[in-house]
């Protein structure tokens, strides 16, 4: 992955383009599991592995596109 280091002003780019990736990431992966949960469809614990496994996700795919992107 040496092709797309990050160095100089484009490091803290990608530090703060990563973070707030994962801090919505995160907001969503509480909102969903806690909405699955509170239906009551759901058990606490599978609520909460759905949620974990959408943040993963979006995690992923948007800072592989913005974070990551080829220059």
């Amino acid at each position: 992955h040496r092709d797309r280091r990050l160095v100089g002003w484009g490091f803290l780019r990608g530090l703060i383009s990563f973070c707030i990736i994962c801090a919505i990431g995160a907001i969503a992966s509480v909102g969903i599991s806690g909405f699955l949960e509170g239906t009551g469809r759901l058990s606490w614990w599978l609520a909460g592995t759905f949620g974990a496994a959408i943040s993963a996700v979006w995690n992923y795919a948007v800072s592989s596109v913005v974070t990551w992107k080829r220059r």
